[in-house]
């Protein structure tokens, strides 16, 4: 350089150079922790539960019999607090362990922050469906005995199967719980021409709105007080109308004599007493029961209805108006009072009015409702009737046993479909077989059971 001085260009380079070099250190930095950090990511949080589980249970803490379950929270197994959980909720998440024939599966259920367990839909299948820590299982029972005797098939006793075309999912009466022949089937429907009646069958004069016909024409009579409207439906009649009331009356007296200081109470009238003492009435007391005094102008009872029966008798020697005006006559030693006024006998008629209507009904139980019917058919019932898509099942024609030794001793059906292991084993008690688990099911000749198997797999 001119002037002496010298520049040395790595030098200028050199703070960015360290800046890139810092940089740097930090991105391997990153990487480095963020490669430590992933592993722990990549755990498989289901067999993750499993393991812990298998850890936490002993050998008392498993299921026994075969279909028998239980179930785990995260809370309860998850003691050495494995961090892999830290977001999870310690009750939704859990683990279901069932006993299998020849396995025991584990069905583990995450609630966590990210992954929450979803399944599929329920099918029935075998074993071989089953996939390990995966597959959430139900397991059923269906039951057999080998029995004497004569069927006889629900509804009629026919005895020849052939002939029977209702089936059950369920036994559908007391005694008969053997069921044979499982089939697809449907309820069924017809419809039926009806009349729809105007507010279930009411009697009224005026055609309603909506409704056409009309039939079983009634008169309806009542009466009045006032005169009602003329209309073309109605007669009106001038009547007499009565009701009557039941006012305190006299029931004790107050007797007094001039010769005498004192008073007595009679309880009759003191000038008919039959002495020669107190005989003047001094005061009289009322009553409505006979016991208890009241008022003398009390209402011991209200007015009966308006009637066109007259209610007057020739004891009643009192008479008057009433605060409305109407007249009445009253015995004064009763209390009964008998009113009457002006009045008018209405006489409408009526009807009841309906619509004609084709309703679905269900068969055979008539009902519109299609939870009322419990009778199955695999082909139509009867002409023109037609089968509910809706209601497609697995159902059984049910019979009971008519005691016999001279027929071929055959195995039938128990119980309900799909019966857990307690009604399994009550099903076989009820028909008089003494067992209490699957081993002595097996054991006694004439009982034997099949396991139904129902599974979802997670998503």
């Amino acid at each position: 350089m001119d002037d002496g001085v010298y520049y040395d260009p790595e030098q200028r380079r050199s703070p960015l150079l360290k800046v890139i070099i810092i940089l740097l250190c930090l991105c391997i930095l990153v990487i480095t922790i963020l490669l430590l950090i992933k592993p722990k990511n990549n755990i498989n949080m289901y067999d993750e539960l499993v393991s812990i589980t298998k850890k936490y249970l002993h050998e008392n803490d498993y299921p026994k019999e075969i279909g028998d379950c239980e179930t785990y929270q995260l809370d309860e197994v998850n003691k050495s607090n494995e961090k892999v959980f830290n977001t999870c909720d310690g009750k939704e998440t859990y683990i279901k362990v069932c006993k299998l024939s020849n396995k025991i599966q584990y069905t583990p259920v995450l609630s966590c922050k990210r992954t929450k367990t979803e399944f599929t839909e329920w099918k029935t299948g075998s074993t071989d469906d089953i996939i390990d820590n995966n597959s959430d299982i139900e397991i059923y029972f269906e039951g057999e005995v080998l029995e004497n005797g004569v069927r006889k098939f629900y509804p009629n006793d026919e005895g020849d199967v052939s002939k029977v075309i209702e089936y059950y999912e369920t036994s559908p009466k007391e005694g008969y719980v053997y069921k044979v022949n499982p089939k697809d089937v449907y309820k069924w429907y017809v419809y039926k021409d009806e009349k729809d009646y105007y507010n279930n069958g009411e009697y009224v004069s005026i055609k309603p709105d909506g409704y056409e016909f009309s039939e079983n024409e009634q008169i309806k009579k009542y009466y009045s007080l006032t005169k009602p409207n003329n209309m073309t439906f109605r007669k009106i009649s001038d009547i007499i109308l009565y009701t009557t009331e039941m006012h305190a009356y006299p029931y004790l007296f107050e007797c007094i004599d001039n010769s005498m200081e004192n008073t007595i109470i009679s309880k009759t009238l003191c000038e008919l007493r039959n002495t020669e003492n107190y005989k003047t009435t001094k005061a009289i007391h009322y009553t409505c029961d006979g016991i208890n005094e009241t008022g003398k102008d009390t209402i011991c009872k209200g007015r009966t209805n308006w009637t066109n029966t007259s209610c007057y008798e020739n004891t009643q020697t009192a008479t008057g108006e009433t605060t409305e005006g109407y007249s009445y006559t009253r015995n004064p030693w009763t209390g009964y009072v008998c009113i009457k006024t002006n009045g008018y006998l209405v006489e409408d008629t009526t009807y009841q009015w309906y619509n004609n209507v084709s309703t679905k009904k269900f068969y055979p139980s008539d009902s519109k409702d299609v939870e009322d019917e419990v009778t199955y058919y695999v082909d139509e019932p009867v002409k023109d009737a037609l089968r509910d898509e809706n209601t497609k099942t697995k159902a059984y024609q049910y019979f009971k046993l008519e005691q016999s030794n001279d027929t071929t001793p055959t195995w039938v059906s128990i119980g309900g479909n799909n019966m857990d292991l307690n009604t399994l084993i009550n099903s076989f008690n009820e028909l008089g077989y003494s067992v209490d688990n699957l081993k002595s099911i097996e054991e006694n000749k004439n009982t034997r059971y099949e396991i139904v198997l129902k599974y979802r797999n997670r998503k």
